[in-house]
């Protein structure tokens, strides 16, 4: 593969993973190249990105199989929201919905509409009554119960996706607990109050953080990232972030709101971590 982008592009980079890919820039734009296996079924995967073109396959029957729906469109809805809301992407530093969870649970549902609304109605619910939430598009487990047949490990997440092409995984295991009530609040939100902000993805500035100062002690934390692939430089800054968050817990104080901002297009572009406490003394 590196022999062919060579010859293809005139800058390109090569990345260290669970399987080495490449960067390179074509017309204006940056594309990930990662090599797969040619498999036929998902026994055969290496690494988890050999089922890659199965899950694209699965996607496309599906498509195909509901002309009369536009799930294409619709499943682009469910993509631009989770984008917008900023719980979209697998990376361990965002642990959102990836591309595929959310093809699979807008397919499963039949439309975003039907996704945001068993957000908001069943999953708050189940995840209340302390219950997990399990997604089976295949009926693979129509007989048996998936949580007691997969492995511990995959389903820590309180919301199981099962993979279509590989009954064994779950698609969101890497889905944190933040993400998903960020994606259960904001479809709670849409369904009560439609509009179109909720595809709109707002840049928080300092002023912003600020407006959610109510009766609360701010502070601001900028944070130069290290020079680095993304995921990993993300990745560190979270775990920088959770320890602060971690220290003001022990220290005593309550914790009123948190969060934290990075923009990968902007890799060099210094992060904000705000934490708000009460004024109290701990």
């Amino acid at each position: 593969l590196e022999k062919v982008i060579k010859k293809a592009a005139a800058k390109y980079e090569r990345l260290h993973g669970s399987r080495d890919y490449f960067r390179a820039r074509f017309s204006g734009y940056n594309f990930e190249i990662v090599p797969i296996l040619k498999i036929r079924k998902a026994a055969q995967a290496m690494n988890i990105t050999d089922a890659s073109l199965l899950h694209s396959d699965w996607v496309n029957r599906q498509l195909h199989k509901n002309k009369k729906a536009v799930l294409d469109d619709e499943i682009r809805l469910a993509k631009s929201f989770c984008i917008a809301q900023r719980v979209y992407g697998a990376e361990s530093y965002v642990r959102g919905f990836s591309g595929y969870a959310c093809e699979v649970l807008t397919i499963y549902y039949g439309s975003f509409l039907k996704l945001l609304t068993a957000a908001a109605t069943k999953w708050k619910k189940d995840i209340a009554a302390g219950r997990k939430i399990v997604i089976d598009a295949e009926n693979y487990y129509r007989r048996k119960d998936p949580l007691r047949e997969l492995n511990e490990a995959k389903i820590q997440s309180e919301l199981i996706v099962l993979d279509p092409v590989q009954p064994d995984r779950n698609a969101t295991a890497a889905l944190g607990k933040e993400s998903l009530q960020k994606f259960i609040g904001a479809a709670t939100a849409f369904i009560k109050s439609p509009n179109n902000r909720f595809f709109e993805k707002e840049e928080i500035t300092v002023e912003k953080v600020l407006q959610m100062v109510k009766g609360g002690q701010l502070t601001i934390v900028e944070a130069v990232p290290l020079k680095g692939k993304e995921d990993v430089v993300g990745a560190k800054m979270l775990k920088a972030h959770e320890h602060i968050l971690e220290q003001l817990i022990k220290g005593g104080f309550a914790l009123l709101e948190s969060g934290w901002e990075w923009d990968k297009r902007k890799p060099h572009k210094a992060a904000m971590m705000w934490y708000i406490v009460d004024r109290k003394e701990p």
